[in-house]
């Protein structure tokens, strides 16, 4: 299961998820990300302090979403060493948003 909730903080956008980025969760994710309204994709955050696994599928979406210049916020070192794996940046918590 995977509960994503899309928090606005300032200028930022941030999608908080938590559960399993996993299976059929990633998909229901891509959708809610490619609904979502975006001034900038730089603006965007994936704060992955509360996600318990993330398979292949997973990883793949959150390397097209780095790609798309959206940024990480995780904590937990195998989070955090799959992204840097990927060539992601990685924040232990949000930047300070300037509105």
């Amino acid at each position: 299961m995977l509960r994503i909730s899309i928090i606005r903080v300032g200028l930022l956008m941030v999608y908080k998820l938590e559960g399993d980025l996993a299976g059929e969760w990633v998909n229901e994710f891509r959708e809610a990300w490619f609904r979502a309204p975006s001034g900038s994709r730089k603006n965007e955050f994936v704060d992955l302090d509360s996600v318990n696994r993330i398979d292949r599928e997973g990883m793949q979406l959150l390397s097209l979403m780095g790609l798309a210049g959206v940024r990480f916020v995780a904590s937990a070192p195998y989070t955090r060493s799959l992204l840097e794996e990927f060539g992601e940046a990685v924040y232990d918590e949000l930047p300070a948003a300037r509105s």
